[in-house]
């Protein structure tokens, strides 16, 4: 028996070993590379801006600079990372303003589902080569040990290396969904951090999760989202709160979605903050364009739930920027 028992772990090990370094060479090859380009960004650059858009991928697949830009008369600039949460929000904007000048206008993005400050982030890896940087690691290493933890950040790395999970090996061969989108007739050094998606909606975007959801909030990412207000105010930027639209049909998977908009309305309310809520605004969300989606039919905005491909984007652009227009000549926020 325990001759068996060590011949299975033998053969497990050695199917075990190539399988690891083939997936291991697919990760280095198209993930470990990646760098943080808003982080790169914020960091190495010192561009002035007049607008910043500091969020998740609701924002840089959202917000269409080009068109904030033509309709606002100023210059915009989008600055996120997917899967950022308000923890990594307040550290971008401080690092960004440590380099550049003061943009007139930061527009947080506010989505309801940014106010962990516990837990790993699926792209938690990803800012590890910057932990170097005092700045960075003093916004980061107080909530998550993931950061702050060297044997924790070691373990990490090790499950990005390998790829563990199907997810992991998934995304390691799936292709990239996103292009660097360009405004016509300039240069690419026109691309302000913009990453829309093309695709149109799909059968596959139409099987959310029908199991109810409760959306973890901390008392303390509210506390940081008002710390970012009070930072911006020192340095007379005007802080304005930014919620974008999402597939009608998503609004009832989380339980407590209402609640934590309803915490960020007041927030708004007492420190006097703008708040652009787009959360009503359904861009051709009917059944015609999302439900009975074919071959005959392949006009839409989203390109799955909670995120709008590039005409839906420009769609919402057009109403960030005529709401922004009524902050741009402010001298204190209303």
């Amino acid at each position: 028996m325990k001759r068996l028992i060590y011949t299975i772990l033998v053969v497990f090990i050695i199917a075990l070993i190539p399988s690891l370094l083939y997936w291991s060479c697919i990760r280095l090859n198209l993930r470990s590379v990646k760098k943080l380009n808003a982080l790169e960004y914020a960091l190495h650059q010192s561009n002035r801006h007049d607008i910043v858009f500091v969020g998740s991928s609701r924002v840089i697949r959202h917000v269409n600079p080009f068109i904030i830009d033509s309709v606002t008369g100023l210059d915009s600039y989008v600055l996120g990372v997917n899967g950022m949460g308000i923890v990594e929000s307040n550290m971008l904007m401080n690092v960004y303003l440590r380099s550049h000048p003061k943009p007139r206008i930061m527009v947080i993005n506010t989505d309801y589902n940014i106010f962990f400050t516990d837990g790993p982030l699926f792209n938690i890896t990803d800012y590890y080569p910057y932990l170097e940087d005092t700045l960075v690691y003093s916004y980061l290493s107080p909530y998550k040990s993931e950061y702050s933890n060297s044997i924790v950040r070691s373990w990490m790395i090790f499950l990005r290396l390998i790829g563990t999970t199907d997810y992991e090996r998934g995304l390691a061969l799936m292709p990239d969904l996103t292009r660097i989108w360009y405004p016509p007739n300039t240069n690419k050094k026109s691309y302000k951090g913009f990453l829309p998606v093309d695709h149109l909606w799909t059968r596959a975007s139409n099987s959310p999760t029908t199991q109810k959801q409760k959306v973890i909030a901390r008392e303390m990412g509210f506390t940081i989202l008002k710390e970012m207000v009070a930072t911006c105010k020192q340095k007379d930027i005007i802080p304005v709160f930014l919620y974008t639209t999402q597939h009608q049909k998503a609004d009832s998977i989380f339980t407590n979605q209402k609640d934590i908009m309803n915490r960020v309305k007041h927030i708004a309310d007492s420190l006097q903050v703008p708040l652009l809520n787009y959360e009503d605004l359904y861009i051709r969300s009917d059944e015609k364009y999302f439900i009975r989606y074919s071959m005959f039919n392949k006009t839409s905005d989203f390109f799955n739930y909670s995120h709008l491909n590039s005409l839906g984007a420009n769609v919402l652009s057009q109403y960030i920027a005529t709401d922004l227009n009524k902050y741009i000549h402010s001298t204190t926020t209303p």
